[in-house]
């Protein structure tokens, strides 16, 4: 470790007879850690690359026709309305976190839904009790 030496500096004590005391701080070494090595590497023939796995989302699964895409306005989330089976309006909020795709699979905006478009939306209610869609995905 390396010592670097810290100042602290002089205090004044006053009493009530209007004397002043000094005390003089003494300075002292401090202990400053060395920088830190990084762990040391495996080599790469000891150790398998990990794979990445793609995990579909868990939750609920509804199907339903486009009636409008909410885009984000101030501090609304953007969402998407759908007609669901039952003839039912039903509302997710959607965000970042959202995976969207259309007919082929290929990732797309929230803004590429169109109104009257068939979608499969996998979504939970989250703890203020709004639908949040995990995957919206346009089927025919």
């Amino acid at each position: 470790m390396k010592k670097n030496w810290l100042l602290v500096g002089v205090m004044i004590i006053m009493s009530s007879g209007c004397a002043v005391e000094k005390k003089a701080i003494v300075s002292q070494p401090v202990n400053v850690p060395q920088q830190i090595a990084a762990p040391q590497q495996a080599s790469a023939a000891s150790t398998p690359a990990p794979q990445v796995v793609s995990v579909p989302p868990q939750g609920t699964q509804v199907t339903g026709i486009v009636d409008k895409v909410i885009p984000l306005i101030g501090t609304d989330p953007p969402g998407i309305v759908i007609v669901d089976e039952r003839g039912e309006k039903v509302k997710f909020i959607t965000g970042a976190y959202s995976e969207k795709t259309n007919l082929n699979g290929e990732p797309i905006y929230m803004r590429d839904f169109k109104q009257g478009s068939k979608v499969a939306i996998i979504y939970i209610v989250n703890e203020r009790g709004l639908n949040k869609a995990l995957s919206v995905k346009e089927i025919r």
